[in-house]
């Protein structure tokens, strides 16, 4: 019987799951939340900006338009075109950091505004 090598086994794995393309996993991003008009959403934050919709393409399937929250920002949300404008706010689920579209969302969360004006990180308003 052939006894196995544990340095080359290991080695093996190494080179088998090291070549693997890395699924992303899900991250909570927080940041300015943007709405300048119709169906046009997106967050920056300290990495960027993450696109949630866009009109015309919509969300792309990721979920952003099937959550009933809609982040209900209420006396956190500034106007800047009628109803259009900005908050502060954060998103879970996942991002494609090639194309800066939000692939995946499982969670929408409002925050106040200074959390984000406080952000040193974070473009100021």
């Amino acid at each position: 019987m052939r006894s196995i090598n544990p340095r080359s086994s290991i080695l093996a794995l190494i080179f088998t799951f090291g070549f693997l393309p890395q699924v992303a996993s899900a991250e909570l991003r927080c940041g300015w939340v943007d709405n300048p008009t119709p169906a046009n959403w997106w967050l920056t934050d300290r990495d960027g900006e993450w696109i949630l919709s866009v009109q015309g393409v919509g969300d792309q399937d990721n979920g952003f338009s099937d959550i009933p929250n809609d982040w209900n920002f209420q006396d956190q949300w500034r106007e800047t075109n009628g109803s259009y404008g900005y908050g502060c706010g954060c998103f879970e689920g996942k991002v494609d950091k090639a194309t800066n579209w939000v692939s995946e969302v499982t969670a929408l969360t409002a925050k106040s505004l200074a959390v984000c004006e406080s952000d040193l990180a974070l473009p100021a308003r």
